[in-house]
C-alpha cells in the first residue's frame, strides 16, 4: 500500500503542477545554491504532509472501528453523504455562469 501511494503521488500531475507553481516563489536567487533551497523546501513540504497524514490516518483508523461496527452508523453516513452529493449536484445544476 505504501508503494502504491508513493507512486500515485509521484505520478500525480496536480502535485507536480503545485510544486512547479509554488516552490519557485520561495527560492531566493541571492541566497545561494538553488538546488539546495529547492531540496530543503521539498523536504519541509514532505515532512509537514507526513505529519498531517499520519495524524489524519490515526483519527480515521480510530473512527473506522466505530463506524464499520455499527449498521446504524453506516446508514446515517450513507444518508448524510447522499444528501451532501445531491445538494452539491443541485447547486451546480442551478448555478448561472
Amino acid at each position: 500500500i505504501f508503494f502504491q501511494g508513493f507512486f500515485t503521488n509521484i505520478l500525480n500531475p496536480k502535485a507536480v503542477m503545485f510544486f512547479l507553481a509554488l516552490i519557485p516563489q520561495f527560492i531566493k536567487i541571492d541566497a545561494g545554491n538553488i538546488a539546495l533551497q529547492t531540496t530543503i523546501l521539498g523536504l519541509i513540504m514532505m515532512g509537514s504532509a507526513f505529519i498531517v497524514f499520519t495524524i489524519f490516518n490515526a483519527i480515521v483508523a480510530k473512527a473506522r472501528g466505530r463506524i464499520v461496527g455499527s449498521v446504524r452508523r453506516q446508514k446515517i453516513q450513507n444518508r448524510f453523504f447522499g444528501a451532501l452529493l445531491t445538494t452539491t449536484a443541485f447547486a451546480l445544476a442551478t448555478t448561472n455562469r
